[in-house]
């Protein structure tokens, strides 16, 4: 089988559109080949797409907004292929490490202000 969404042969798991949980079936048209890492990409975008949609807050959806954006920007089908999927809890924690130098953090907080407004 190859990943329907980069194209990678290595890892590739079946994917069900309607879940199991869900009531969904085994049928070949409930289901899609996705790698491991994009299987990984496709729960998480779900996971943070159904918390949009039931979230009423505007800075609570800002803020999944702007996790969405994040998430697809960094697990395009090429740099899923090239280093597998990135979570967005792993590049959160990057963006707080204390090893990234001052210049880098200011950049941080540029984008992190341009979208909610504000530093916490």
């Amino acid at each position: 089988m190859i990943c329907s969404r980069c194209g990678s042969e290595k890892n590739v798991e079946s994917h069900h559109i309607i879940y199991k949980s869900q009531n969904g079936d085994n049928s070949d048209a409930n289901r899609i080949p996705l790698c491991q890492a994009c299987h990984d990409y496709r729960h998480c975008l779900e996971s943070n797409q159904k918390m949009l949609a039931k979230e009423t807050q505007s800075d609570r959806i800002e803020v999944l907004q702007k996790r969405l954006e994040i998430i697809e920007r960094e697990n395009t089908p090429l740099l899923i292929l090239r280093r597998g999927y990135y979570s967005y809890w792993n590049i959160y924690k990057e963006m707080l490490s204390p090893k990234i130098g001052k210049r880098k953090l200011k950049y941080i907080w540029q984008d992190y202000e341009t979208h909610l407004g504000k530093r916490p």
